[in-house]
């Protein structure tokens, strides 16, 4: 097997390793899950839903560790540029992480509205901004803003990577993200804030992605290597 990895390339090594990640996180969540006897209840007659409170949880772990990943692929310290000889496949895969994370962001919301079905307008209403300051509704709002932002970005680095004005509004933009994430997480107070192997596992993701983006705007500089 050792043999067998030694011969794929670092740009699958690298999505082999986001995978394990994400995979990681989702073991994490479950074990603790099991520990603290933090299965999710519901009214039985939506039992059979209650899979998709699950899988809405599953996509939102993997959008974060997604969206760190593209932090660390697109502010690139020194151990990224020494595995990367050709910056292409930096790129691509910048763009690989942070496509799949705007597509599974879309789901998480999706997936907990569910229970709000058949009542088609009770389930729109959850897309909407909240107007109550609850902590809940702070960061539900945090959440849309995320997905705003990973909408606008998304679209405008594929037509304009190359563009060097628009690498630096990319930055703007994408760079808040993790902020956001973690004052997200804090206002929601979910599973996240809840657990703690979960809250340390996650919050370290996020301060890494955090970190490489002060070092990329304050001491790297790494656009005139490019």
């Amino acid at each position: 097997m050792y043999q067998h990895l030694k011969k794929i390339d670092i740009k699958q090594k690298t999505k082999i390793y986001i995978l394990v990640s994400i995979i990681i996180t989702i073991l994490i969540w479950y074990i603790q899950l099991y520990i603290y006897d933090g299965w999710y209840f519901v009214d039985p007659k939506l039992e059979n839903i209650i899979i998709f409170k699950y899988l809405g949880k599953i996509t939102a772990f993997a959008t974060t560790i997604l969206i760190c990943w593209s932090f660390l692929l697109n502010y690139r310290l020194p151990i990224i540029r020494k595995l990367f000889k050709n910056p292409v496949e930096v790129r691509e895969l910048n763009i690989f992480t942070t496509k799949w994370a705007f597509i599974l962001m879309f789901f998480d919301p999706i997936f907990l509205a569910v229970n709000r079905l058949p009542d088609l307008s009770l389930y729109i209403r959850f897309f909407a901004f909240r107007s109550n300051s609850s902590f809940y509704g702070i960061g539900h709002n945090l959440g849309i803003v995320i997905l705003l932002i990973i909408l606008f970005t998304t679209i405008f680095l594929r037509q304009n990577y190359f563009n060097s004005t628009a690498k630096v509004i990319f930055r703007s933009f994408f760079g808040i993200i993790p902020f956001l994430v973690l004052l997200h997480i804090l206002f929601v107070q979910g599973d996240v804030s809840r657990y703690p192997s979960l809250r340390v596992w996650v919050n370290g993701w996020i301060i890494l992605a955090i970190f490489c983006h002060i070092l990329a705007t304050f001491f790297y500089r790494i656009d005139k290597e490019n």
